[in-house]
Order: structure tokens, then sequence, then C-alpha cells
């Protein structure tokens, strides 16, 4: 019985850590169509990505 609650946690974590990683490409992606609207120079995307992949670092961590 503990494998199998042990199975639905990693199950849990795994689908988790794919939503922390969609939601930090959303959040890019808004980031950028917001920096177009108000004619800003396009970032350089190096930032964005290291913020992205410091949210899922975080996540993995945690889990």
């Amino acid at each position: 019985k503990l494998l199998l609650i042990l199975a639905h946690t990693v199950r849990a974590l795994r689908s988790t850590e794919k939503r922390i990683a969609r939601a930090s490409e959303l959040l890019i992606d808004n980031v950028r169509r917001i920096i177009a609207k108000i004619n800003l120079p396009a970032p350089d995307d190096a930032p964005l990505k290291e913020t992205a992949e410091a949210i899922q670092e975080l996540s993995r961590s945690k889990s």
C-alpha cells in the first residue's frame, strides 16, 4: 500500500513539474507580447530563459 501511495505521489510531482515548465514558457511568451505592444526594443532572451530554467530547477528540487 505504501508503494502505491509513493507511485501516486511521484506521478503527481511529475505532472506538477510539467505544469510549471509550461507556465514558465507562457510567462516568457507574455513578456515578449507586452514588450512588443509597448514598442520597446526586444530584449536578449537569455535572462528570460535563465529565469524559466531557475523556476524549473526549483520545482525539481522541491519534489
